[in-house]
């Protein structure tokens, strides 16, 4: 029920983004963000890869699990159906969405939350934009938006604490305030999105940088992953 709790929505998020932007402009999302957004900054990054585009996409290899891995109360729910895990990353067409998403079909299909395709420093260049340390199309009240809480606790899907905007995560914090993870540096009012494999971005209001990172090798990981936690971490430690 409404207020019980809440849960990542890995790839439905896209579809319930998307309908009203098909309602309200009459275009698909990622014909709405190219020309509003992407087009304007000049951003290498598609939802809905044109063909012209399609030899320039790197070949997506999936993590492997180990018992470490596999020991996760997330990959023990995401095996057992009818979990709500299963259920948010089952839909559409089950768990082989790596093998899927290396097919010229997908990056042309335009799928939001789970179909985008692009470059890190488009990423990064459109985080610079979401805080403010850059000029571009997003109003104030869109910037405010996605640095502002909306949900937060146990996750029902991820099976750990997240902070989710509209549109964004933040760190969770303990019940003193501190935060229980530093995906997206110090700052309490950064912000960002981790992505599938240990892909991640976040922009940081405070100081005025923004990072990403994509991969074509996948770790197998519910958060973005040491190697990428590592780097977050040195960015930072240099201010």
């Amino acid at each position: 029920a409404l207020g019980e709790g809440h849960g990542y929505h890995p790839r439905m998020f896209g579809v319930l983004v998307e309908e009203p932007v098909r309602l309200l402009t009459g275009r698909a999302l990622g014909q709405y963000w190219r020309e509003r957004i992407a087009d304007p900054l000049g951003l290498d990054f598609w939802i809905g890869l044109p063909e012209s585009e399609w030899p320039r996409v790197a070949r997506l290899y999936p993590g492997k699990a180990d018992k470490s891995d596999l020991a996760d109360g997330f990959y023990k729910q995401l095996t057992t159906s009818g979990t709500f895990t299963r259920q948010a990353f089952s839909s559409p067409r089950g768990l082989h969405a790596v093998h899927e998403m290396n097919e010229p079909r997908a990056w042309a299909a335009g799928l939001p939350a789970l179909g985008g395709v692009g470059t890190a420093s488009a990423l990064a260049k459109f985080y610079q934009v979401a805080i403010g340390a850059m000029a571009g199309p997003l109003s104030p009240a869109i910037r405010n938006a996605l640095g502002t809480l909306q949900a937060s606790g146990d996750d029902r899907v991820l099976l750990r604490p997240t902070a989710f905007t509209c549109g964004a995560q933040l760190d969770p914090l303990d019940e003193s305030g501190k935060k229980l993870r530093q995906l997206y540096g110090p700052s309490l009012s950064a912000f960002g999105h981790p992505g599938a494999g240990g892909s991640h971005g976040l922009g940081d209001p405070e100081s005025g940088i923004s990072f990403a990172y994509v991969m074509n090798q996948m770790d197998l990981s519910v958060m973005p992953g040491v190697k990428c936690v590592e780097m977050v971490e040195a960015l930072f430690s240099e201010q």
